[in-house]
């Protein structure tokens, strides 16, 4: 469990650095730490199914909306999916878009009272999840 735990956080770390830096996330960090969990947890059970359908779920979502959720973000879904049990996976989601929506409104209600647009402005939102696993962990 430590191990996967260790292989969970650079799988984060990374991913969140790239959206962070690019807001894009490279196709080598899913393969790689996807691999890594398929072969740390040893094959797939119908938990880690469930679990990355929430993923699934984001990436038909920016489909329909066409890229209002990132690809990077259903595709990490899916991945953290191999990793965490499916309460986790979804917690983790919902804290996420918590912290992600309390910036986006400071960020709104800032750029109001500064007379600026914010139409089309972009936030990656990997990096949300920092205080949402740090929530988790003290729940």
């Amino acid at each position: 469990m430590k191990i996967r735990l260790i292989m969970f956080s650079l799988f984060w770390c990374i991913a969140a650095w790239q959206d962070l830096r690019m807001k894009s996330v490279s196709l080598w960090v899913f393969v790689i730490f996807g691999i890594a969990a398929l072969l740390e947890r040893r094959g797939i059970s119908l938990d880690m199914i469930i679990s990355a359908g929430v993923g699934l779920i984001l990436l038909g979502i920016g489909f329909i909306s066409r890229g209002a959720v990132g690809e990077g973000d259903g595709m990490f879904f899916l991945v953290s999916g191999l990793y965490l049990p499916v309460m986790e996976n979804c917690l983790l989601l919902l804290y996420g878009l918590f912290f992600c929506s309390i910036f986006s409104l400071m960020v709104f209600a800032a750029g109001s009272a500064a007379n600026r647009s914010m139409r089309g402005r972009t936030v990656p939102f990997l990096p949300f999840l920092l205080p949402a696993v740090i929530w988790l962990v003290c729940l």
